[in-house]
Parts: C-alpha cells; structure tokens; sequence
C-alpha cells in the first residue's frame, strides 16, 4: 500500500512538473505572440466584446487581444510549415512526376496550356492543401474553440442544475444558510461538475474579495453560458432582496426543472420517432430500391456490380455511422454523465526502522520475500479480473487477437479461405467462418460482461427510490443514519443491499460511515446514486434535519425513475418498427435472390446462349457475385438496424451490439438455409 502511494505521488509530480513547463511554454509564445501583433487587437474592443464574452464563457482566462495574438502566431506558423512542405513534396516527387500523371485525363493538356510542369502544378495544389490549408485550418480551428467549449459548458449545466437546485433545496430545508449551500455546492465538482464551476466563481468572488453576496452573483450572471442559469441566479438576488423564503424558491425551482424535463424528454422523443422512420426511408427501403433496379440493369448489361459493392461496404456502414451519430447528439442533452466522488483519505506510515544487512543475513526474511512476491502476483491477477469485470471493453485485448487467430486456423486448415474469389464462389461459408465466427469470439465476452454490468445498474436504478424511502421512514422512528441504511440492507438480497452490506461493515471497522458510503457510490457507479449519496454525506455533517433529506433525496429519485419509465415505453415501440422493417428487407433480399436471380440464372442456363444470354449475358459467376452482395448488405443492414435500435432506447450503442449480432445472424443463416 505504501509502495503503491509513494508511485501515485510520484506520478502526481511528475504530471504537476509537465503541466508547469507546458504553461511556461504557453506564457513564452503568448508572450512573443502579443509583442509582434498585439497591436492589430488592442483598439476598438467593442468589436471584440462577443468574442471576449466567449473566452469568458469558455473559462479561457485570457483578453481578446493576447487570445487573438496566440491564433495569428499558430496561423502563420502553421502557413510556413505548409509553405516547406509544399517546396519538398515536389522535390521528392520530381523524378516522379511524368509516372504520377500518367493516365490522368486532362493533366497533359493544363500543363501544356500553363506552359509549366507538371512539377510545378503540384507544387502549387501542395501550396493549398498544405499553406493555405494549414493557415485556413488552424485559424479557424481557435476562433471556433471557445465556442465549442462555452456551447459544452452551457449543455453540461443545463443538464444538472435541476440536479444541483434539489440538492440545493434539501440542504436549505436542513437549515443551511444561503452562503453555506452556494459554498457546498462549489465544492461538489465532483457530483454537480459545471454548475460547481460557476458556483466556484461566487464562492471565490466572496471569499477573496470586497464583493457581497448579490455582487458575486451578478458577476456571475454575465459570464455564464447558460441562459437557465442565469435567470436561476436572477431570480436568487431577487429571493435575498425581498428576503423571500429559500425553501419554497427552491423548491418551486426543483419542480420547474423536472416540468421542463418531462417535455425536454417528449421532444426528444417525437424527434426520434422522425429519425426512425427517416432511418426506414434511408437505410431500409432505399437500398432495396437501388438494389432492385441495379440487378435488374446488371442482366440486361446497362450496368455493373461497382454500384452494389458501394451500397454493401461504403454507403450502408458509414451512413449507418453517421446516423447512430445524429441519434446519439439527439438524446445527449438528457445523458447523465458518471464520475467518481471524492473521497480523499489521510493515510501514516511509519517507516522501517530494521537493520536491512541483517534481515538479508536472516533465513526468514527471505521466505517472507518470496511468500510476498507470491501473493503480489496473486494480487496482480486478481486485480486484472476485476478491472475487466469493471471495464468489460478491456476483453478486447485478449478476443480481438483470439478472433485474428481463429481466421488464421480456419485458412490455414482450408476451412475457408479470405480472398475475394473465394468469397464469390462460396459467400455463405466464408461469411459464416471469416466474419460471423470472428466476430462472434470478439464480441461475445465483452456482450456477457457488458449486460451483467447494465443488468446490475438497472436493479440499482430500480431500488435506489425504494431505499432511500426506506431510510428515511426508519431514521423518522429515531435510527441513526448508518442503522437505516442497515435496514435498507436487510430488507432484500438484490445487488444493491448486498454492495450496501458491504459499506456498512466497513463503516464499523473504519468508523466513517460517510466514507464507506461514497466508497459504496464509486463501486457501482451510478450517476443517480452517486449524486444522492453525495447529498447524504453532505446533509448529514451540516444539518440537523437528516430525515428531510431523505425525504427529498427519495421523492427526486422516484421523479426520475418515472421519466425513465416513460422513455422506455414511448422508445419501445420505435426499436420494433426498426426491427420488424429489417426483418422485411431481409425476406424481400432472400426473395429475390431465389425468385428472380436464380430463375433468371436457371433460365440462362436452359436456354444456353438464348435470349437472356442476348439481353447481356448470366452466368454462374455473376449470380455468386450478386449473391456475396445480397448476403452483405443483409448483414449490414443487421448490424446497423441493431445499433440504431439500441441508441435510440437507451442512447447507448454498446447495448446495440448483441442486437447487432443476433439480426446480422439472422441474415446470414436466411441465406444458408435457402
């Protein structure tokens, strides 16, 4: 344990050292940045005050002038660097030059026409795409910057202040005074995340300096990104003007929020029920459309298979990617975020103070050596299995390569055989070996650790409602808060009381039940719980009313868990629209594989040179090539229904992969039993 601190600190220093010579670095060219264009920035700052207002926002600390002397010093240092490497790749190439644009239609003529090389043609494309581009792309690149970071904060408060006003109004209803919940709150960045940095900017603004209170938080106001917020703060000087009850302000807020919740969350709701049927418009009916019709032109010779291959493997997975994007972007604004709480612990060591020469001399020091490398290495195993139990993505490391080496078997032993030849000549076999199979022994561990973790949070989801109601009917009768949560551990063997049985003996032999209880919220890592134990822990060192919070911490948690409800049930009926309608693409796929390919093939075939064979020819190559195509895109459209299903439920694709395995198996065993 010592050794292990001792590493930490020392890793901690040496990120503390980078950290300090990089801002050294940062202050250097900021430094020579502002002396040689400063000038261009420091007059008319009324053109700049947007700007300024987004650095700001974006807690860039930084004025417009020295920010904008940074972007022109990396612009133009990005322009030099293109304007090389658009002198040396030309140079390299050189010798080259007649073979690159060989066979290039037109090149000839513009070389010609501009009375210049070809060499020099490139040099001038390598002068835009790198010079210019680079100068292009690095300018824009830090204008839009604090945009994007101000745009992010402004979400990530949106999402939890309604969070931050609960916990607000249960330490208020505790009897904690306004400075005291504002300072608690600052110090929650860890639960709360950017609502906490803005409450940082009050609590330091009073703490620091002359500002009272309604000054704090009028500075705040005008530098926030979160227009929500802002009209939140407004309406809190209104409350200490009026000297109005904090309770209710508070309160009437909590509501307000989980009101705007609920129609946040039907908004989002109707715009996935249109992304779902634009997914059915674009990814189902769409290519079974151009499929049709480009078969039907292949027979007749008016066209080739470039067209379906670039449906199979370009259009169907990276359209299908791009959507699961859209979808996901869609449902973020309602996505909590999960991160660890602190818990920070002192810990003292005595140091050794043995003879080492003498205990090296001594037989028994080193038995107890190798007894203590044994058990460090039984450690280290146990350690990487709860790691991978922890984080089921981590199975990649070992079933990747696994899938690798059952493609290798299988070609070696002549099983299947990856190449495109023999994809055509047997595209059901190979699939099933080459990529099903694979794909199988890569993803299955991760599926089965993955939804044993979602299983585990869903109880966690379900119960924690229950619970916390429980605890607070329990401490009303006069328990303690560590003895109601005892009884919230009796009362079921669930997941849940069994983590919590956990935190509860160790709170007896540590005697810290706080610290046990976070210790409890880091294990399972639940946003929704941690957030509720963090208002727990918090509430029970500075107010006297514990049951109050309880009371609230328990009605919040039912508040969500029924949106929760009712996201499911309006979500259902989305993932069975888009399964069903792959369900029906792949009956149409399979039909025309045996209703029309083959008859037309078997037709060609009896009439051997006859008339189909005129209209542009069939033979047994073109039907397996077809074939391989239909089979394709049957799977991809499994892959990509799955996911797609799976985030618009649960906005999580992960989830998505044992969809997408089940109905891509679905596709390909259509076709072997056909």
């Amino acid at each position: 344990m010592k050794s292990q601190l001792k590493k930490t600190q020392q890793l901690n220093d040496t990120l503390t050292d980078l950290s300090f010579t990089q801002s050294l670095l940062e202050a250097s060219i900021d430094k020579h940045a502002y002396a040689l264009f400063g000038q261009l920035f420091i007059g008319n700052k009324d053109s700049y005050s947007d700007f300024q207002r987004k650095l700001n926002q974006a807690r860039i600390p930084l004025s417009h002038d020295v920010y904008l002397s940074r972007v022109l010093f990396y612009s133009i240092f990005s322009l030099i660097v293109g304007t090389l490497l658009s002198i040396t790749v030309p140079l390299i190439i050189q010798n080259y030059a007649v073979y690159l644009f060989e066979g290039i239609s037109g090149m000839e003529t513009v070389s010609t026409a501009v009375s210049i090389k070809p060499v020099v043609v490139v040099g001038l494309i390598s002068f835009l795409i790198f010079g210019l581009g680079g100068f292009m792309t690095t300018f824009l690149g830090f204008i839009l910057y604090p945009v994007y970071i101000a745009n992010e904060r402004k979400r990530k408060i949106n999402i939890n202040l309604p969070f931050a006003t609960t916990f607000m109004y249960a330490m208020s209803r505790g009897g904690v005074t306004i400075i005291d919940v504002i300072k608690t709150v600052a110090e929650a960045e860890d639960t709360y995340g950017q609502v906490s940095v803005e409450f940082q900017g009050i609590a330091n603004s009073t703490h620091y300096s002359t500002n009272d209170l309604r000054s704090a938080i009028k500075n705040e106001i005008d530098i926030t990104p979160s227009a929500k917020l802002s009209e939140f703060l407004e309406d809190l000087i209104n409350i200490i003007d009026t000297g109005s009850d904090m309770d209710t302000f508070f309160l009437n807020r909590s509501e307000t929020y989980i009101e705007e919740s609920k129609e946040e969350q039907k908004q989002i709701l109707d715009q996935l029920e249109v992304m779902s049927e634009v997914y059915i418009v674009l990814f189902v009916a769409s290519p079974i459309f151009v499929l049709v019709i480009n078969v039907v032109m292949l027979f007749l010779g008016a066209s080739n298979a470039n067209i379906l291959y670039a449906l199979a493997y370009l259009v169907i997975p990276l359209g299908g990617g791009v959507f699961i994007a859209i979808v996901w972007i869609i449902s973020e604004s309602q996505t909590e975020s999960v991160s660890k709480l602190d818990n920070t612990d002192d810990h003292i060591f005595i140091e050794n103070s043995y003879d080492l020469e003498a205990a090296n001399a001594d037989e028994r020091y080193s038995q107890y050596r190798k007894q203590k490398l044994r058990k460090w290495l039984k450690q280290g195993l146990v350690d990487s299995y709860k790691i991978i139990i922890e984080r089921p993505v981590y199975t990649f490391i070992f079933t990747i390569p696994a899938a690798i080496v059952a493609v290798v078997f299988l070609q070696e032993n002549t099983i299947a055989e990856l190449t495109h030849s023999a994809f055509i000549q047997n595209p059901e076999t190979n699939s099933l070996y080459l990529l099903y199979i694979p794909g199988l022994i890569a993803m299955i561990p991760f599926v089965i650790l993955y939804e044993l973790q979602q299983r585990n949070k869903r109880v966690v989801l379900r119960r924690i409602p229950e619970a916390f109601s429980t605890a607070a009917e329990a401490n009303s009768r006069g328990l303690m808060l560590s003895d109601s949560f005892d009884v919230v551990a009796n009362n079921s063997t669930d997941y849940l009381s069994s983590k919590l049985q956990v935190a509860i003996n160790e709170s007896r032999w540590t005697n810290s039940f706080e610290r046990a209880l976070i210790r409890f919220a880091n294990d399972i890592e639940v946003s929704r719980l941690s957030r509720t134990i963090k208002l727990v822990t918090k509430a029970n060192k500075l107010t006297g009313d514990i049951q109050a919070v309880l009371e609230i911490a328990a009605k919040d948690l039912k508040l969500m868990a029924e949106l929760d409800a009712e996201r499911v049930k309006q979500s259902y009926m989305q993932i069975v629209v888009i399964f069903v309608s792959y369900f029906i693409s792949v009956c149409i796929i399979v039909s025309l594989e045996i209703m029309f390919i083959q008859m037309l093939g078997d037709s060609a075939f009896q009439t051997g040179s006859g008339e189909l064979d005129t209209l542009g020819g069939i033979n047994t190559g073109i039907r397996q090539e077809i074939n391989l195509i239909l089979l394709h895109i049957a799977m991809a459209l499994g892959v990509t229904s799955g996911i797609v299903g799976s985030t618009m439920a649960n906005n999580d694709p992960l989830k998505g992969i044992k969809f997408a395995l089940i109905l891509s198996g679905i596709g390909l065993f259509a076709f072997l039993i056909v």
